[in-house]
């Protein structure tokens, strides 16, 4: 989400004392280098911000369910009475993917950046589809309101 969006919500956050869950799951999957701003960075919304991340994405381990929060202490507390425990293999797995050269994590995203591009080129040389270049994740958007089927 562009910097000026999370501005914007933010605002209103404060405004109106709302807290927010950031799921910033994709952070690490930035095809353009400039960086996934977090709204918990932005002036007064650490304290009411619940970034909540996992290891499924970065390190393709999906359906492991090895995740994490970032909120302040004291709901953490409150959180903690709600979780199970992940199975213990999982975690050491966990541990040793912080642990290593993270340069894994470059070449995967590079894999993607790759796909990406062949994917979106593909589905514009269709007739009546575009699709705008993502800046991150795993999905495309095609717009096909314009395709005409026969």
């Amino acid at each position: 989400m562009p910097l000026e969006d999370l501005e914007h919500i933010a605002q209103v956050a404060l405004d109106h004392g709302i807290w927010i869950i950031s799921d910033e799951i994709y952070s690490r999957l930035d095809f353009d280098e400039k960086g996934v701003p977090s709204i918990a960075a932005l002036p007064g919304m650490l304290e009411r911000t619940i970034i909540v991340d996992g290891f499924s994405k970065t390190y393709a381990m999906t359906g492991w369910r090895l995740g994490y929060g970032i909120m302040p202490e004291s709901l953490a507390q409150r959180v903690e009475l709600l979780l199970g425990c992940t199975a213990t293999f999982t975690q050491f797995v966990g541990i040793q993917t912080l642990a290593a050269d993270q340069e894994m994590v470059s070449n995967m995203v590079e894999d993607y950046k790759q796909r990406r591009e062949r994917l979106v080129s593909g589905l514009n040389a269709i007739p009546g589809i575009s699709c705008q270049l993502p800046q991150g994740a795993i999905y495309a958007f095609p717009n096909v309101s314009s395709f005409n089927i026969r």
